[in-house]
């Protein structure tokens, strides 16, 4: 994922890869829940998003401040039952404050900004 390698890259991120997602996102709580800062967590699509589901409900029952960025199949397969396609928007829309599907790449810093916002306003 070009995003993660771009993570990688950056001096002010510290980037932890974990060996699972569940790892990952219940790290992401962790930290969150130590710090008073919003923990994040990236996954892949399909399996690797659906492994993060628990941890999104834990975090958000218990008023954490998560962003969890995963992947989805391109947007021509999406609706189409695509290799590692799952609804994730659809799973995860009662356990969480919001969802967004990104369909346009100039999107993106406005919808992180208010994910951050979102997460952190209690």
């Amino acid at each position: 994922m070009e995003i993660h390698e771009a993570l990688a890259r950056s001096s002010m991120i510290r980037n932890v890869l974990p060996r699972h997602e569940q790892g990952g996102i219940f790290a992401a709580d962790g930290y969150a829940r130590a710090s008073g800062r919003p923990g994040v967590c990236l996954t892949s699509s399909g399996p690797g998003a659906a492994n993060i589901i628990s941890g999104i409900a834990d975090a958000n029952f218990d008023s954490i401040p998560i962003v969890a960025i995963t992947g989805q199949v391109p947007r021509g397969l999406m609706g189409t039952d695509a290799f590692q396609e799952v609804p994730l928007i659809d799973i995860t829309r009662l356990i969480t404050k919001s969802n967004y599907l990104v369909l346009d790449v100039e999107d993106i810093p406005r919808i992180v900004k208010e994910a951050f916002l979102l997460a952190t306003s209690g």
